[in-house]
């Protein structure tokens, strides 16, 4: 096939590989997803509600692995 055959509206989608971390820049991330984990398994019910957990979901959620955490929390 030469380039003449090859249709212009073809689009090529690339997608970029996520950034990579320093080891500095990684230990610091999880140390603040422990955080974060910590205090909502430490919240009171009122404050959950508030939030719109349970206290069941909230143990959970701390009990997740450090690494285990959505990239938007970056």
């Amino acid at each position: 096939m030469t380039m003449s055959n090859v249709s212009s509206n073809t689009a090529c989608t690339y997608t970029a590989a996520p950034k990579r971390r320093s080891v500095l820049a990684t230990i610091a991330h999880w140390f603040r997803v422990y955080q974060t984990r910590q205090t909502l398994k430490a919240l009171d019910l009122h404050s959950l509600e508030d939030i719109g957990i349970s206290p069941a979901e909230a143990r959970k959620e701390a009990q997740r692995p450090l690494w285990d955490a959505p990239r938007h929390w970056s």
